[in-house]
């Protein structure tokens, strides 16, 4: 594409500075003159280390007044930061277009779309909803849009890691995770069903990348 033709990007406000007030209140000031005092703790999110969930509400570490006014800019000045010099602290952040909702008195999502528009459609892959074991080491699989088909699996049997399919009983023990889209042979071994869903099709929901596994659609 000619650099040309490549729009500019949007200019958004950035924050640059911030100081923190009684209680869970800041003030910041953004990069077009606009500035002001609000609740952080009715817009901030943070994570839970163990798991990574986003989580709204007052962070426990605020308990700790000094951690509270540990809150800095970050180099973009995109987000504030609440953290140690250690490093501590830095899954507390408040994004710039949510300070600057706040600072106006305005819905935070109102101020994103502005900036940045609406967010594109998630896209939607195909879920398996079936999986049935076949003769011949075949594997059926039925997809939630209708796609459905037979594939070949028997040159997988000749592996180490899928040998044990060849005891007697132990391919038909195939089941479907839906929650994860997996093909499963008990809790150690499984294939991803969307894998198997660009072989029965023939797409590509990637968009890149070459298959783990030789699969074959069957005859």
């Amino acid at each position: 594409m000619d650099e040309n033709e490549i729009e500019d990007e949007i200019e958004t406000p950035s924050i640059t500075a911030v100081a923190p007030r009684s209680g869970f209140r800041v003030r910041v000031s953004f990069s077009d003159g606009v500035s002001g005092e609000f609740d952080a703790a009715e817009f901030v999110e943070w994570t839970i280390p163990e798991s990574y969930d986003v989580q709204p509400g007052v962070p426990p570490r605020w308990q700790d007044r000094s951690f509270f006014e540990s809150v800095r800019v970050d180099e973009d000045g995109w987000a504030l930061h609440w953290g140690y010099s250690d490093g501590r602290g830095n899954d507390i952040w408040l994004d710039d277009y949510r300070a600057y909702a706040a600072v106006l008195g305005r819905p935070p999502d109102e101020v994103k779309v502005e900036w940045w528009g609406e967010d594109p459609e998630p896209i939607k892959y195909p879920q398996a909803v079936r999986v049935e074991a076949r003769e011949g080491f075949r594997v059926f699989l039925e997809y939630d849009d209708g796609i459905s088909g037979e594939l070949d699996l028997s040159h997988l049997a000749d592996t180490q890691i899928f040998g044990f399919w060849k005891e007697p009983g132990r391919f038909a023990e195939v089941t479907l995770d839906g929650r994860a889209n997996e093909i499963t042979w008990g809790k150690d071994l499984e294939l991803c069903a969307w894998h198997l869903y660009e072989k029965i099709a023939g797409v590509n929901l990637h968009g890149s990348g070459e298959p783990h596994l030789e699969l074959n659609a069957a005859d």
